[in-house]
């Protein structure tokens, strides 16, 4: 990546407003089995005027054990000011490559649909199933303009994408103090260009794990364990990761904890994401221990 020099905004000042009403109802369809709840949002920016974002989610508990859910909702990303009104000048390896802003840039519209089930095999076993669809539009993407002064990318936002995956999630009580919550995702995005139809973004990891084990080692103390793995980003060129945090927290009372707490302990350090937009220095995550006190009141 790139070494980032000075941004610049034309104008140098703006005053951006936003001002949102949002409202939401419960409807019992039948009693203590299908309820529906519907809300409804105003939003109004300084970059997006009058945009309504509706919420629908339904849940179905046909017994004591199971549930099954779907949900619908309209959102937006609004533009930053960079986006629109900033311009940066950063060197990639030998070449200067200036980025422009484009103040016609719309807010990226969501429409995103989810259902799930849920069901409690056992008094110490359950499992959750999840599937969503996410309908992007005016997503955000750059077009190169060479000269033989200068080189140039002009963001624009008439890409749509299509996001699907699915999520499955465990819980399994060994017994009172011993937990364990594996889980699964897959990711998968097509993006949709004028001059491309199809093209996998390469910036979101298609597989993700995780493992987590609690233990309660005595009535107030505790030990958790957390792993992860992170497929890699080809798109943005950051490798797949895997990663281990620890942490064991003492209660000597019930609003204050002691916790002694390791990070990525896996690896002295490694790269987790990329700038896109504005062209910074990549921070790598680093390995980890520190002490932290909670207090509660």
């Amino acid at each position: 990546m790139g070494i980032g020099l000075p941004i610049s905004f034309d104008p140098a000042q703006r005053v951006i407003q936003t001002a949102n009403v949002f409202g939401q109802t419960d409807i019992p369809l039948i009693e203590d089995r299908l309820n529906l709840t519907a809300g409804i949002k105003l939003l109004d920016n300084t970059y997006a005027h009058g945009q309504w974002l509706p919420t629908f989610r339904l849940l179905w508990t046909p017994n004591e054990k199971q549930s099954i859910w779907a949900s619908a909702i309209r959102s937006l990303r609004l533009p930053s000011r960079f986006e629109r009104e900033g311009t940066q000048t950063y060197r990639d390896g030998a070449e200067f490559i200036r980025r422009i802003a484009n103040p016609l840039l719309l807010a990226e519209t969501l429409w995103a649909f989810e259902t799930g089930y849920k069901h409690q095999l056992s008094s110490n076993l359950s499992v959750d199933i999840a599937g969503f669809f996410n309908n992007y539009n005016n997503s955000e993407g750059e077009v190169d303009v060479k000269d033989l002064r200068t080189s140039s990318t002009i963001l624009f936002a008439d890409q749509k994408a299509h996001i699907y995956g699915f999520e499955v999630f465990g819980t399994w009580h060994l017994m009172n103090r011993f937990r364990l919550m594996p889980s699964y995702s897959y990711l998968f995005m097509h993006l949709h260009t004028p001059s491309v139809h199809q093209v996998e973004s390469g910036e979101d990891p298609k597989h993700q794990f995780t493992f987590r084990a609690q233990y309660d080692v005595m009535r107030n103390v505790e030990a958790d364990a957390f792993f992860r793995y992170i497929d890699k980003l080809p798109g943005l060129q950051v490798g797949d990761y895997k990663t281990l945090d620890l942490r064991l927290a003492w209660r000597p009372r019930g609003n204050l904890e002691f916790s002694l707490i390791g990070q990525n302990l896996l690896q002295s350090h490694h790269l987790e994401y990329t700038p896109e937009v504005v062209q910074t220095m990549p921070v790598q995550m680093q390995r980890g221990v520190f002490g932290k006190i909670t207090w509660r009141f």
